[in-house]
């Protein structure tokens, strides 16, 4: 969700979301743009499950099948809580636009709350998928080392303190593995 947060923070101008008030009204000055962003990032996380979901089903009868599934089931409950820290961030820029300030600082004081503990089941989930790939050896073992470690790095992280700058660094991990994930998934089903 952090990646979101990014796009759309150079998307609408705001630099600083810890001033709650100079975010709400970037968002507010830039409603539409801010929905259109963040539902956009929503449905990329939406289609990195449903490619990991791919990878598992691959997986089928394998040694590490289990824990892919396991990891999956967390990454996707990850994934729901995570959706909603965007959307009360857009309903706290909802809330602003139509002069409802109280409920407008309410909201936008709850979403991190929802982005942490997504990202926990998210992270959580993607390491316990790793372990299936290591354990099953059907991709490349370096990646599957890595979506480990950058699961439980992002884990860890999104409790110890989920609105710092360092949160990027899994973060950006995790969308790289990914990527990286789906090209050898890709080249070893050639």
């Amino acid at each position: 969700m952090v990646t979101g947060v990014l796009i759309l923070s150079i998307i609408v101008g705001i630099s600083d979301w810890s001033d709650s008030q100079a975010a709400i009204s970037s968002l507010v000055a830039n409603l539409g743009l801010s929905k259109i962003g963040m539902f956009v990032m929503s449905l990329g996380m939406v289609m990195v499950g449903a490619g990991l979901a791919g990878v598992n089903a691959s997986m089928a009868g394998g040694t590490g099948a289990q824990y892919a599934r396991i990891g999956l089931f967390f990454l996707v409950v990850g994934l729901a809580v995570g959706l909603g820290e965007s959307a009360l961030t857009i309903g706290a820029g909802q809330a602003a636009s139509i002069g409802k300030v109280t409920i407008s600082d309410a909201l936008y004081a709850a979403a991190p709350s929802f982005g942490s503990f997504g990202m926990f089941f998210v992270m959580l989930g993607f390491s316990i998928f790793g372990l299936g790939i290591l354990i099953q050896k059907n991709l490349n073992q370096i990646v599957a080392g890595v979506v480990i470690v950058v699961g439980i790095v992002g884990a860890v992280m999104s409790v110890i303190n989920y609105q710092s700058d360092w949160i990027m660094i899994p973060y950006a991990g995790f969308m790289l593995v990914v990527i990286c994930l789906g090209v050898s998934f890709i080249k070893d089903r050639q």
